[in-house]
């Protein structure tokens, strides 16, 4: 888990460093197109769509639409996307990696193929903290 990933170098001063891998009974071209659908809006963010899709289900089958993936193209958190409000995809190799990037953060995807068709799916987030609870306590102090 330690290997280098795409936007490893991009936020040098990053404070929150976290890398996550499940492994996934699907070959890597199975799982790309689920891949490039994540995101506001699409296939929601990998979690409870109460949480990370504003309670709007995610998409539960392959859309031919979403599966248009372009350097530059943004993928909204949420409603009202704007460019602190969304990722924007920096890179690609398709069914390999998708490199994501904001002002502060990166989400690296790494699709490793493992035997027996099996995938071993990687993710790496990078974020730089801006100010919030720390900053505003001090302040009060």
């Amino acid at each position: 888990m330690t290997a280098p990933r795409p936007g490893d170098g991009l936020l040098p001063r990053a404070q929150y460093r976290c890398t996550r891998a499940i492994t996934i009974d699907a070959s890597s071209e199975h799982v790309w197109p689920w891949l490039v659908q994540v995101g506001y809006g699409r296939a929601g963010w990998d979690a409870d769509d109460l949480l990370d899709d504003f309670a709007r289900p995610s998409i539960r089958e392959i859309v031919p639409e979403l599966q248009d993936l372009r350097i530059g193209q943004w993928l909204p958190w949420g409603p009202n996307s704007s460019e602190r409000t969304a990722f924007v995809v920096d890179g690609f190799t398709q069914p390999s990696w998708l490199l994501w990037r904001s002002p502060n953060r990166t989400w690296a995807w790494r699709l490793m193929p493992l035997n027996g068709g099996q995938t071993r799916l990687i993710t790496r987030m990078h974020t730089v903290n801006g100010r919030g609870i720390r900053e505003r306590a001090e302040a009060q102090h």
